[in-house]
This record gives C-alpha cells, sequence and structure tokens, in this order.
C-alpha cells in the first residue's frame, strides 16, 4: 500500500517540511534578530532626529507660549476630528441602537432626522 503521506515522510525530513524552506530564502551568514527585521532602530532613530529640532525649541518656550502653542494644536484637533465626523456622517449610516422591542434607530446622513427599522420591515420571518 502506497500512500502520500508515506511517500512524503520518506522523502521529505518533518524539519524541512516545518521550516517551510526558510533556510533557502535567508542570506546563510547573516544573523537577523527577530526585533530588528524591520529596522526598528533605524527608523527610530531617523524619527528621533527629524524631531529633535522641535523639541529643542519647545525647551526654550516661555509657559505663556507653550500654553498658546497646546491651544493651538488643541484647535487643530478639534478642527479635524470635527472635519472627519461630517464626512462620516455624509457617506454613511450610523446606527444610534435598539430597544426592548428591536427596533434600531438610524441618522442617514443625505436624508436628515432619525429613521426607525421595524421588526416587520427588517426580518419578517422571525414575526411568524
Amino acid at each position: 500500500e502506497l500512500s502520500p503521506l508515506k511517500d512524503l515522510s520518506n522523502g521529505v525530513k518533518s524539519k524541512e517540511l516545518l521550516n517551510n524552506n526558510k533556510d533557502e530564502c535567508s542570506p546563510p551568514d547573516n544573523k537577523i534578530d527577530k526585533d530588528s527585521v524591520m529596522g526598528d532602530d533605524v527608523l527610530s532613530d531617523l524619527e528621533s532626529e527629524g524631531t529633535q529640532p522641535e523639541e529643542d525649541e519647545d525647551k526654550n518656550l516661555s509657559s505663556e507660549e507653550l500654553a498658546r502653542k497646546l491651544e493651538k494644536l488643541v484647535r487643530q484637533s478639534e478642527q479635524q476630528l470635527q472635519q472627519l465626523s461630517a464626512g462620516s456622517h455624509a457617506l454613511r449610516a450610523t446606527c444610534y441602537g435598539q430597544d426592548r422591542y428591536w427596533r434600531r434607530y438610524w441618522s442617514l446622513g443625505k436624508c436628515g432626522g432619525i429613521l426607525v427599522e421595524a421588526m416587520e420591515s427588517a426580518q419578517p420571518e422571525i414575526m411568524e
């Protein structure tokens, strides 16, 4: 009796099956640490160099200037959040939830108002 499993187990070692040919794909002499596969240490160095001048400028600012800068950032953040919310409501329907009779309450951006989806219109097979 020849089975595919017996033929496979005779010709291929179990280690080769588990490794999935990783040794063939990676360079033999290059030992790579798992944490630095994507070059995280290099990216973080570049990131800190790019933000370093701003941090140095912030150290030299007075408390009033820092407060103004913080207020400006908060206003920008709130404005972006409002724009995101307006865009989301214009494109998508928002479900506000259900009541105890399984009616769903929706807000459609283009229609305006609140729409109620009752069981009779949603799932008539449950009502029978």
